[in-house]
């Protein structure tokens, strides 16, 4: 299992490597400068915000009286809604900024990214409580039948 994964690693670097080879050389240099900028920017996003995020909330979380798989939740709905609101950042930009052609940018992206934020917290407290009721509703058959022999 270890060699066929590190099989698919190789295979992917590689693959990487070589669109790399052969999409760099021609860029031109401004178009370089903004990679490298897009670059630092996705280390900056994930160090600087993603991470801390995530840490805070499960520290937070496992303070709380709930399963551990609610705060589990809780952190992947986080992610996602996350992850989706890094991907929405260029859109929003050009957006804002007013695209040279306005069939790049369609909808209304701020709209749009409110109402994934509404469903993505929405299906997570539907979850957290489904998961907590089950969680209160064994552990109370538990207590009352006594400890597991």
């Amino acid at each position: 299992m270890i060699r066929a994964v590190r099989g698919l690693l190789a295979l992917t670097a590689f693959g990487c490597f070589a669109v790399s080879a052969t999409v760099l050389p021609a860029l031109s240099p401004d178009a370089l400068l903004r990679l490298g900028v897009w670059l630092a920017a996705a280390i900056v996003l994930h160090d600087g915000v993603l991470v801390p995020t995530l840490q805070l909330t499960g520290a937070l979380a496992g303070r709380l009286p709930v399963p551990r798989a609610a705060v589990l939740v809780v952190e992947g709905g986080l992610l996602l809604g996350l992850l989706v609101s890094a991907l929405a950042i260029p859109p929003l930009v050009t957006q804002h900024n007013g695209p040279a052609n306005p069939s790049v940018v369609p909808q209304d992206y701020p709209a749009n990214l409110g109402l994934f934020w509404a469903a993505d917290a929405a299906l997570v407290l539907a979850a957290v409580v489904v998961i907590t009721w089950r969680g209160r509703r064994t552990g109370a058959r538990r207590t009352a039948s006594g400890p597991p022999s």
